[in-house]
C-alpha cells in the first residue's frame, strides 16, 4: 500500500537527502564533527530498529554501535544512489539477521515493563489487554520466516516505502509486497492459535 506523498512530506524528503549529502561530504572532507551529527540524527531510529529484530536491549545497543562503526570505515564507498537512511538500515538489518543466525542473543525477560500496576479500572483493564495484544503480536512476528520478518519490520515498524524496503532487501517490489502478503497471512493464523 504506497500512498503519494502529500506536498508537505515531499519537500521534507528531498532537504533531509540533500542535508545529509552536506554531512556526508563534510565528513569526507575531514570533518568528523560531520559524522557526530549523522550519528545523533540517526542513532534512534537504527536502535529502534534492531530492537524489533532482537528483543535485547544490550543486543540493539551492540548492533546500533556496529552499525555506526561500519558506516564510518565505509562511507567513503557510500554511491549515494540510495538515502543514507537506507543504507544505514540495510547495515544494520545485515548486522540484526548475522547475530540471529548465530544464536547468541537472549530475549530481554520484560520484567521491567511490569514494575508499575495499571489500576483495574476499565481503563486500567483495557491497557492490560492491549498490553497482552502487543506482546501476543511481538510473539508471532518472531516466529515469522526471516525474509517475511524482516519485510513486516521494515514496512510497518520502520514506516518505509516498499521501494525502500526492496533496496534495503536487494529484491523487487513484487517480493517486498508477497512477503508483506505471506506475513500478515501467517500473523492471523499465529494470532487466531494464541486466543
Amino acid at each position: 500500500m504506497d500512498y503519494a506523498l502529500s506536498e508537505q512530506q515531499s519537500t521534507i524528503i528531498p532537504r533531509q537527502v540533500n542535508e545529509d549529502r552536506e554531512l556526508i561530504r563534510r565528513f569526507l572532507e575531514g570533518d568528523e564533527t560531520a559524522f557526530t551529527l549523522i550519528v545523533n540524527k540517526y542513532r534512534r531510529y537504527i536502535y529502534g530498529m534492531t530492537y524489533r529484530f532482537v528483543q535485547n536491549q544490550a543486543e540493539a545497543d551492540d548492533l546500533t554501535q556496529e552499525t555506526f562503526i561500519k558506516a564510518f570505515q565505509n562511507l567513503k564507498k557510500f554511491r549515494q544512489d540510495a538515502s543514507l537512511k537506507t543504507w544505514l538500515t540495510r547495515i544494520a538489518t545485515n548486522a540484526a539477521i548475522n547475530v540471529k543466525k548465530s544464536g547468541r542473543i537472549v530475549k530481554d525477560s520484560g520484567l521491567e515493563l511490569m514494575d508499575v500496576q495499571p489500576s483495574m479500572t476499565a481503563a486500567g483493564m483495557q491497557t492490560l489487554i492491549q498490553e497482552d495484544r502487543q506482546t501476543q503480536l511481538k510473539k508471532a512476528i518472531a516466529k515469522l520466516p526471516p525474509k517475511q520478518k524482516q519485510t513486516i519490520l521494515l514496512k510497518t515498524y520502520s514506516d518505509m516505502t516498499c521501494q525502500e524496503v526492496a533496496d534495503i532487501m536487494a529484491c523487487s517490489i513484487g517480493t517486498v509486497k508477497a512477503n508483506l502478503f505471506n506475513a500478515v497471512r501467517n500473523l492471523r493464523n499465529l494470532m487466531g492459535e494464541s486466543k
